[in-house]
């Protein structure tokens, strides 16, 4: 079974060649071959020059083509890309690899044997702590909005380190309209909607685990485009956007009927 890794890249410079080094002697430590596909994703700095020399010299795969219209942007194309070639398990995480590699081998990979989607949670962690005030509300607010006007319950979405079973999720991909960070909400409304199979995996960080570095990230700015763009969600069940002919007959085909 071909597997894939996609990690998108966005104005990292400083720090993407330790990543790709370390992807690299990961890669080289599986039993089985995994294919990696790296997205710029309209880097503004060298990074791009970084990706090139890394296609070049340890043979992973550039996306090209991509304009660099975020990150849900830029994974769908990694997606698109590692589908076509045909990679079956496909899963992406962040650039700076803040949840390690070791668990895409250890239980992302497996999980997808019997599950399509599979997603990292960390409300597991963050059990017994207690964030600041602001970040309490603003996670409150943004959970209750998405189970609100998309119909996903869980409460983290957000984690960029998700899993998928190609040939089922294909369908989902390709009726993405999300172009930034709100894409994986709008992955799992679809997700769920047509019954696909999501399996939860728990992580906690061990004691000593270096955070990564302050996002730079608009707090204020990121916060509206999300909402609006749970507001688009929305407005795309409505208006019949994800009505789509195979993942319909997926549904269809599993449902039990009692005869008269």
């Amino acid at each position: 079974m071909k597997r894939a890794l996609i990690i998108p890249f966005y104005n990292f410079e400083m720090g993407a060649t330790q990543s790709l080094e370390r992807v690299s002697r990961w890669v080289k430590m599986q039993g089985e071959a995994t294919a990696i596909y790296l997205v710029d994703d309209g880097s503004t700095d060298g990074t791009a020059q970084i990706l090139r020399t890394f296609e070049r010299e340890k043979g992973f795969v550039l996306v090209k083509g991509f304009e660099g219209s975020g990150k849900g942007a830029a994974v769908r194309a990694g997606f698109l890309r590692a589908a076509d070639d045909g990679c079956e398990q496909i899963v992406f995480t962040d650039c700076d690899l803040h949840y390690g590699l070791e668990i895409i081998s250890e239980k992302i990979f497996p999980a997808l044997e019997l599950s399509d989607v599979v997603i990292v949670d960390r409300a597991w962690a963050a059990r017994g702590q207690h964030p600041s005030w602001i970040r309490q509300i603003s996670s409150g607010i943004f959970n209750r909005l998405v189970a609100i006007l998309t119909g996903v319950a869980f409460k983290d979405t957000q984690a960029g380190l998700k899993g998928f079973r190609a040939s089922p999720c294909l369908a989902i991909f390709r009726l993405l309209t999300i172009e930034g960070f709100t894409f994986d909400v709008e992955i799992l409304s679809i997700a769920l909607f047509y019954r696909f199979r999501v399996h939860q995996i728990p992580i906690i960080f061990s004691a000593g685990y270096e955070q990564p570095g302050a996002s730079t990230v608009n707090l204020l700015k990121s916060s509206l485009d999300m909402f609006f763009d749970l507001l688009r969600v929305n407005i795309n069940w409505k208006r019949g956007n994800y009505d789509d002919p195979i993942l319909e007959k997926r549904v269809d085909q599993e449902t039990y009927r009692i005869a008269p």
